[in-house]
């Protein structure tokens, strides 16, 4: 697997095709609203709602001009068996409750976009371009399925907001489609395996009452507490082993002021950054600086990115750390 950005991510161009995710009818509301984690990643683009959206994309390659046929039956598998992906959610008008609200939906016939990237550089572009009109927290689809097509070796991309998946879940994407496109292709049944319903596990979760004190979990975290001196685990982390302990050291130094933290927010911002990426770019970039490897790390969770597996990509960030 290899990790990169949309910002390094410079695919040979070629022809681009789409699948698109169309709603056959009215959504209706379900009662089963965001899981916790989604309800924390929608809270942040609800309160932001000018910033960047946060998704990841994966793709892998086939060689030479792809077959047209596989490819849908692969997609239309995959949306049909995970049921989150049929999801929109919106914001409440008066209650500012998350409500979630399920398409009818299908994956059409393939469609040529036009576009006139003739070189790498602009293909990563419009895949940046294409990829942020579709992949954002409050639009359905929330996804897009693409193909660039070339003589030689031709690349499938799958891109999601981060509502409907993370950086594992986003591998088990990739290896489900691309199994089933190379079953399509050679004639076999698709992924028969059992996948899990993620909507059922949601509304299971939500109707688990909270644990009481007693509960085995509960007594493990309060004895993990007590042994830290009451405190959560905090960072840095000792280095070393338990025989050879080689505790770090940190201390807090307040650098800038309210105002200035504000102007470097805003600078980060109109680099298509966010706060957290523009400073993790600048520790890096100062690590580096102070004789650190050299070694290109990526944060790739929190900024709209693409990452290369040696065929497949996930999200990250358009900044860089080294």
């Amino acid at each position: 697997m290899e990790l990169t950005t949309i910002s390094l991510y410079t695919p040979e161009p070629g022809d681009v095709w789409e699948w698109p995710v169309i709603s056959t009818e009215e959504p209706r509301k379900s009662p089963i609203g965001p899981s916790f984690n989604q309800r924390f990643h929608l809270a942040g683009a609800e309160a932001d709602p000018d910033g960047r959206s946060v998704w990841l994309a994966a793709a892998f390659s086939v060689p030479g001009t792809f077959n047209k046929s596989a490819m849908t039956a692969a997609f239309r598998a995959f949306l049909a068996r995970h049921s989150t992906l049929h999801s929109e959610f919106r914001p409440g008008s008066n209650t500012g409750e998350l409500s979630r609200f399920i398409h009818k939906a299908r994956v059409a016939d393939p469609r040529k976009l036009p576009q006139n990237a003739s070189t790498p550089a602009e293909m990563q572009n419009l895949l940046r371009r294409a990829i942020d009109d579709h992949c954002q927290a409050f639009r359905f689809p929330a996804l897009r399925f693409l193909v660039i097509e070339r003589p030689t070796e031709s690349t499938v991309i799958a891109a999601f907001d981060h509502q409907h998946c993370d950086a594992y879940s986003i591998t088990l994407a990739i290896n489900e489609l691309s199994h089933d496109y190379c079953a399509a292709c050679n004639g076999h049944a698709l992924n028969g395996d059992q996948v899990g319903d993620f909507l059922a596990d949601t509304e299971h979760e939500a109707t688990l009452p909270p644990p009481s004190r007693d509960d085995q979990r509960i007594q493990r975290w309060i004895e993990h507490l007590r042994h830290a001196g009451g405190t959560a685990p905090s960072f840095p982390l000792p280095l070393g082993t338990a025989d050879n302990p080689a505790p770090q050291s940190d201390s807090t130094r307040q650098l800038l002021t309210a105002a200035e933290a504000q102007t470097c927010e805003d600078a980060f911002r109109a680099a298509g950054a966010s706060m957290f990426t523009g400073l993790a770019t600048a520790l890096g970039t100062a690590i580096r600086r102070c004789g650190g490897s050299a070694a290109k790390t990526s944060s790739y969770l929190f900024t709209p990115g693409i990452t290369k597996l040696p065929n497949a990509l996930l999200g990250g960030t358009q900044t860089q750390s080294h």
